[in-house]
């Protein structure tokens, strides 16, 4: 999950392309608005790129991979405290299996 946020967050600086639209009226007269011939719409591609925010995308792919490896640390943390908490007590944990 953590790097699929991460290879999200690199991929905003990739342009990206979206299909829009929009509709309106072309009337020559306010009271022409609404007659036959006067309606107009434009559907197309939509392209963007972040080109004037590489700064803000560059500090956004930095703080995903922070998270990352915090996320990495903590995991392993946790990993680590319950290796030695099995360390601390292999009886209560033979004692409990020989009961059963």
């Amino acid at each position: 999950m953590r790097t699929a946020r991460r290879a999200s967050s690199k991929a905003s600086y990739l342009p990206r392309v979206t299909i829009g639209g929009s509709a309106g009226d072309a009337a020559p007269a306010f009271s022409a608005v609404g007659n036959q011939g006067t309606v107009r719409y434009v559907l197309g591609p939509v392209i963007s790129w972040p080109a004037l925010n590489l700064g803000r995308v560059r500090a956004e792919v930095v703080a995903a991979q922070a998270r990352e490896a915090a996320g990495r640390a903590e995991y392993s943390r946790v990993v680590l405290a319950a290796m030695e908490e099995m360390e601390k007590r292999p009886h209560a944990v033979s004692h409990r299996a020989g009961a059963g």
